[in-house]
């Protein structure tokens, strides 16, 4: 799999941009807008099928193919602090991996609803017997684990509608992150980490789309909190076009 080429899309609701890499190494992108304007978003698969198809081409990578990431951020995210907790032993035992699984998997059971799928679920910290606030709580010794997580989920209507345009153009969806995680990750300078305290440790980053707006605090590069604004460039479009009238 490491040899092999890494596609990613962003999926927005005015256009569809796409970038190919190998090893790390960019080999091309391409940004198509779609073209005809949707009264809603997302609207015909077939549509984002084919505008995914001219996408890909602009990238100028001839047979283009590999794993596929979807960047997806649309008004019906949700956002949410979920705080969940589990019983390990009746002495103190070391935490595993697997018991962080088990928490995660218990946060969601609780959380999420039956329509609805986890898009992006970010621990905040972990508290245990004699610690409070660790971000990776493994191999501390308690008797019972609680988590705090960020949790981002979407329709699960709307996970069909872009898996289904995803394939109409002839790509196996590996992979759906939320936009806002994926910005974060582009904007992350590891030479600025830790550098200052108080307030030039957060950072806030802003994605305005066409439809959406989304809000991602970080602290010391870490999220802590987002918000998706269900207002975006056509609508601000619409708002000055309907005053000049």
């Amino acid at each position: 799999m490491s040899s092999q080429q890494v596609i990613a899309l962003d999926i927005g609701a005015t256009k569809v941009a796409c970038a190919v890499a190998k090893h790390g190494e960019i080999l091309g992108t391409g940004v198509v807008a779609y073209p005809a304007r949707s009264a809603s978003w997302p609207g015909d698969p077939q549509l984002i099928g084919r505008t995914i198809e001219r996408a890909l081409e602009a990238t100028g990578v001839p047979g283009a193919e590999g794993r596929v990431t979807v960047a997806l951020s649309h008004p019906e995210l949700t956002h949410a602090r979920v705080a969940a907790s589990i019983e390990l032993s009746d002495e103190p035992m070391p935490v595993r991996a697997l018991d962080l699984a088990r928490l995660r998997r218990h946060a969601l059971s609780q959380a999420l609803g039956i329509d609805r799928e986890a898009l992006l679920l970010e621990p905040l910290g972990f508290c245990g017997n004699g610690f409070e606030g660790v971000r990776d709580p493994r191999t501390l010794p308690t008797t019972r684990l609680h988590g705090t997580f960020a949790l981002v989920s979407l329709p699960l209507a709307l996970r069909q509608l872009i898996t289904q345009a995803t394939e109409s153009a002839g790509l196996d969806l590996d992979r759906l992150v939320y936009s806002g995680q994926a910005l974060a990750v582009a904007c992350d300078d590891p030479e600025a980490a830790g550098r200052g305290t108080g307030e030039s440790d957060r950072l806030l980053l802003v994605d305005i789309g066409g439809c959406s707006t989304e809000c991602v605090l970080l602290e010391r590069g870490h999220l802590q909190r987002s918000l998706t604004v269900p207002w975006g460039g056509m609508k601000a479009a619409e708002a000055i076009a309907l005053r000049c009238r």
